[in-house]
């Protein structure tokens, strides 16, 4: 498995280096002649090496020496380095002394460069540093050629900070940009100490065959679990992928990011799975798709249930502080993980921590918790532990150190994070353990002692301090430190200042501001706990970014802050600026900069709230702006306009938009997006009603797609083109059609758009009065879409499901199966599938001679069609309720809206239910004048010739049979003569 350096800029050896500070980190096996090796050429080129078999002195402390040993090189900043040379022996978990070395050199930043000596799976706490492959050049002495050009590369990553190197592992980082979480983790682990209960707990439900699926963690706040999840990843080698979820970080709450980050980590422990993920071909595809079933199909479930060889222990998967997923009273995180986890093979198993809380414990709940409580005997002896070993060093007198054991046992009230910040102030003297009575007593006494000691002047809290923690708490991720200068108009000098001024509470990271812990932000939310004088109000931060943000938006959404770029929205909508957020998405420049960092749909929760025709209007006049402003992604806007449009039903508008989309792709000459854009048009076009336009765009697209190799692309035009020929009556081309589809979407193992198939294959046979064999679809379709936790799909099918038991006389069945669809379709807000459904709920209650709630669902159906601006699926619904008018005794009205759905029709020839439309209006003019009795005998003759048009194309007369015998309106129509 080559892992080369991309050599950019070597070191010119006539010209003498900056010295740096080089901890050499080794194991001491038979390999320590390659350290030795380097060591000397460091030196030789005028570096300094902590070397331990020089440094460590004889009856002195180990870990002791080894701490100032990373001390003094990360003691210069900027100068200090971390060289890992890595062999079995070094980084072997639990007992790879080179592990204590690499978490006590990411606590303090200092750059890590791993050379791999013998092919060994990287540190966990390291997986997403890169490495150079030093294997190709050992033993040295028969490759010294070979061994300097890699020793110069290492001078590059050293002294140039070049760490660019080649290999499997770092182009599947490129693709899967795993999560950095080791400033998360390593700074638990150079003081952790007790927990050995737990951990034996862990390691019998490791060691058991039957242990079950899951290990949940729970504990109060500052218990300590993150520390627990630390130490666990570091003890134990079966833990092979770890992530740490962060309020305040979508990117870790995000469980997209989430499955993509334990793919990488996993890849780099299980050779078999690095290899099997760099086989598939459409990687990058499948790495940029929105769709998580399909990513965690693709990337874990189908290569570790069919192409790996089981390992002889379970393989673990650690997630911790799942509490912190929960976001607007969801956590997505958690809910994928209930339904999901199960698909694995059994041989993966999860450990989790969490909080007890409502959004965790409900999904989870088949699972039984090992609860920390802060006053349970095993929890206060651990306390203990920790004490002594940590405060030994500030008091040697054993029975003063007890009585001081006892006291902060009682004044930490069982929170190992109330303790762990008491030791750093007493290390930093800024508390003396002589004042142990005056020691705060709890977690929020401590933040309580911490502000009054931090910000004792009160006006100057309010002017500044309040203002910048009011920013943090609103904030959906961590603060950048530029976007909170902006807004409060901080010079560099004035920054640091007031950053000081916050101490240790606050970390800046990545230049961005977090507070140290959640329990930070409860509290000062909290006006009981934080009191009037230190409590802050995310409303107030809500305001200050919405204020800023939309300054930035009006100068220009492209120069806008990323932080911007994707929350602006959601600041606006709390702030209640309506007309300021209707402006801001639907402005093509914040659309075209927000998909390029989050899911363009992520975008729907906001346009659903703005009124159809000002929609259109405001997205017309900024794509007008957008032809001056941005001409060189004119097809991509174009692009993006019509998919929202076409998440909305709107399929007109977006119908303009991927016209537009195409046309400019055109001018590029972007064949691909072309033949997208073509797609696209089908798409579309089929729920206009235009079927023959939409096969031919499709066919068009199509032939782009193979020519270019694009299975998915081939596979979604067999899909469009097999419903429009349903749509056509031409009911055999549409199953061959589809059926196609079907093998198409199995090769390619697309679960989502096979359970859709299977969807619309149930809708032909059920059209046909094949009720059996469009059941049978519709219980794969619906096995398929519980498998992937697709709410939609669910909503829709069941939705079918309802229709083909209807038809089929079980009507106690299609109303519960109707319930079902109309829970989930008005959670998801589904508009399209909702009128469906109401028009079907329609002509049951007719049916059933309740005419009273048939003419409300008719209303209700039309009202959802002019919502989201269907037509011809609006005049099937007049048509239902002229018929329940008629049915209800009201004639008049009933004549004058069948009239009203007759003329109609004249536009919309091939909708569905046409024929059930004429047959009402029959059924309605019947008995009327001469000239309605004409119409009415007009009317039947159209619905007589839809059938038998339909029957046709039928390949059998079996099929005809069963159609004229199954279907009941097909039954009813035939049965009358003219």
């Amino acid at each position: 498995m080559e892992n080369t350096v991309n050599f950019q800029k070597s070191p010119d050896k006539s010209l003498p280096p900056k010295s740096l500070r080089i901890f050499l980190s080794y194991g001491h096996d038979e390999y320590i002649g390659i350290a030795k090796r380097i060591r000397d050429d460091l030196k030789k080129r005028g570096h300094e090496v902590w070397f331990d078999e020089e440094k460590l002195l004889e009856g002195r402390y180990w870990e002791q020496d080894i701490e100032k040993g990373i001390s003094w090189a990360g003691e210069i900043k900027n100068k200090g380095r971390v060289v890992l040379i890595m062999t079995p022996h070094s980084v072997r978990r639990p007992n790879g002394f080179c592990l204590n070395e690499i978490a006590r050199a990411l606590d303090r930043e200092i750059n890590i460069i791993p050379v791999m000596a013998v092919m060994v799976e990287p540190p966990l706490s390291i997986c997403r540093i890169q490495w150079l492959d030093l294997t190709d050049s050992i033993p040295i002495s028969n490759r010294e050629g070979r061994y300097e050009q890699k020793f110069q590369r290492l001078l590059d990553a050293l002294e140039n900070d070049a760490i660019n190197f080649e290999g499997v592992h770092n182009s599947l980082k490129t693709i899967l940009k795993p999560i950095s979480y080791e400033a998360d983790l390593n700074h638990h682990l150079p003081r952790f100490t007790g927990r050995d209960w737990l951990f034996k707990q862990v390691e019998n439900w490791m060691d058991n065959e039957k242990g079950g699926r899951v290990f949940w963690i729970t504990g109060d706040p500052g218990v300590g679990k993150t520390a627990i999840a630390s130490k666990l990843s570091f003890k134990y080698r079966q833990i092979m992928a770890f992530h740490v979820c962060r309020l305040q970080d979508d990117d870790k709450i995000d469980p997209r990011r989430t499955i993509l980050s334990i793919a990488y980590q996993l890849a780099t422990q299980i050779p078999e799975l690095l290899d099997k993920v760099n086989e598939i071909v459409d990687l990058e595809t499948v790495c940029e798709s929105s769709n998580l079933d399909k990513i965690f199909e693709r990337l874990l479930v189908e290569p570790c249930t069919k192409k790996i060889t089981p390992p002889l222990k379970p393989v673990v998967i650690l997630i911790d502080a799942l509490d912190e997923a929960t976001k607007d009273g969801k956590n997505a995180l958690v809910d994928f993980l209930a339904d999901e986890m199960d698909r694995l093979p059994k041989w993966f198993r999860f450990i989790l921590t969490s909080r007890e809380e409502e959004e965790v414990m409900n999904p989870l709940q088949k699972y039984k918790p090992v609860h920390i409580s802060k006053n349970s005997e095993h929890n206060i002896k651990d306390i203990k532990q920790f004490l002594r070993k940590e405060f030994a060093s500030f008091e040697k007198d054993a029975t003063k150190l007890d009585t001081i054991v006892e006291l902060l046992l009682k004044q930490s009230e069982g929170i190992f994070l109330y303790l762990e910040e008491i030791r750093r102030e007493i290390e930093e003297e800024r508390v003396d353990l002589s004042d142990l009575d005056q020691f705060p007593r709890g977690l929020g006494a401590l933040y309580s002692k911490y502000f009054r000691r931090k910000f004792p002047d009160t006006q100057r809290y309010l002017d500044v301090h309040f203002k910048a923690f009011s920013l943090i708490c609103a904030a959906y991720r961590p603060i950048p430190v530029d976007l909170m200068m902006e807004i409060f108009g901080w010079d560099e000098k004035g920054k640091e200042i007031i950053i000081e001024e916050w101490g240790a509470y606050f970390q800046i990271r990545d230049n961005r501001i977090r507070p140290f812990h959640r329990s930070l932000i409860d509290w000062l939310i909290d006006s009981k706990k934080a009191g009037s004088k230190y409590f802050v109000d995310p409303n107030y931060g809500h305001r200050l970014i919405a204020t800023i943000g939309w300054d930035e938006f009006q100068k220009d959404p492209n120069s806008m802050l990323d932080y911007l770029k994707v929350h602006l929205p959601e600041h606006l909508k709390k702030t209640g600026n309506t007309e300021k957020l209707e402006l801001c998405v639907t402005n093509c420049l914040f659309i075209l900069n927000f998909q390029k960092q989050e899911n363009l749909f992520n975008l729907s929760k906001y346009w659903k709230d703005i009124q159809k025709e000002k929609r259109i209007e405001l997205c017309r006049a900024s794509w007008k702006a957008s032809k001056q402003k941005a001409p060189d992604n004119l097809n991509n806007i174009a692009e993006y306009l019509g998919k929202l449009f076409q998440n909305h039903g709107d399929y007109e508008t977006a119908l303009f938009y991927f016209g537009e989309e195409q046309k400019y792709a055109k001018k590029i000459r972007d064949e691909c997006e072309i033949a997208e854009s073509k797609y696209n048009i089908a798409w579309c076009s089929r729920h206009t009603d235009q079927f023959d336009f939409a096969i031919k765009m499709a066919g068009k697209a199509q032939n782009s797609y193979l020519k270019h190799d694009n299975k998915p692309g081939y596979a979604k035009c067999f899909a469009v083109i097999g419903i429009c020929y349903w749509h056509k009556f031409e009911d055999v081309l549409a199953i061959e059609t589809l059926e196609q589809a079907l093998v198409q979407y199995k090769d390619i193992k697309d679960f989502r758009n096979e359970a859709l198939i299977l969807n619309h294959l149930g809708i032909v046979y059920r059209s046909l009065g094949r009720y059996n064999e469009a059941l049978k679809h519709y219980k794969r379709t619906q096995d398929i879409y519980h498998r992937l936790n697709d709410f939609k799909g669910l909503g829709k099918v069941l939705n079918s499901i309802g229709t083909c038991n209807w038809w089929a006389g079980r009507i106690k069945n299609a109303i519960e199966n109707y319930a079902e669809a109309n829970k989930i379709n008005t959670e998801l807000d589904n508009q399209y599938v909702l009128g469906l459904t109401a028009n079907n709920m329609g002509y049951i209650h007719l049916e059933n001679g309740d005419f009273d709630n048939a003419k409300k669902e008719f209303i209700k159906a039309k009202e959802i069609r002019d919502k989201i601006g269907s037509e011809s699926f609006g005049l099937m619904d007049l048509s239902g309720l002229a018929r329940a008018h008629y049915e209800s005794g009201n004639k008049t009205e009933a004549k004058n809206l069948s009239q009203v759905v007759l003329k109609g029709l004249k536009k919309h020839k091939k909708v569905e239910d046409v024929r059930r439309a004429y047959y009402n209006h029959y059924v309605i003019m019947k008995n009327g004048s001469a000239k309605e009795q004409k119409s009415a005998k007009m009317a039947l003759i159209k619905a007589k010739g839809l059938i038998m048009s339909r029957m046709k194309r039928m390949g059998s007369d079996e099929m005809r049979e069963t159609f004229i015998n199954n279907v009941p309106l097909v039954k009813e129509i035939l049965a009358i003569n003219l």
